[in-house]
């Protein structure tokens, strides 16, 4: 997981830096294989880490604080971004 953890950010800059289509497509793949294998594992580690009669509330709860706080992510990076 602190592979994935430490690629995402690497190929993210070199996506942002990077003024050849070829060298962009690469560090997309890397960063689209970095957020899967994040949060596969981080899903994995959860339901690993929980007990058996808790498991379903925590993925609950887990899944609507990452999807729910989505929205407010993006809209503080859209600000950042206008500005």
């Amino acid at each position: 997981m602190s592979v994935a953890a430490v690629a995402f950010p690497a190929a993210l800059f070199v996506f942002a830096m990077s003024t050849s289509y070829a060298l962009s497509l690469g560090a997309l793949v890397v960063v689209g294989v970095a957020v899967v294998s994040f949060l596969a594992l981080a899903n994995s580690s959860i339901q690993l880490m929980t007990p058996d009669g808790m498991r379903g509330r925590v993925m609950s709860v887990y899944t609507t604080v990452f999807l729910g706080m989505m929205p407010v992510g993006h809209s503080i990076m859209g600000t950042l971004a206008s500005a």
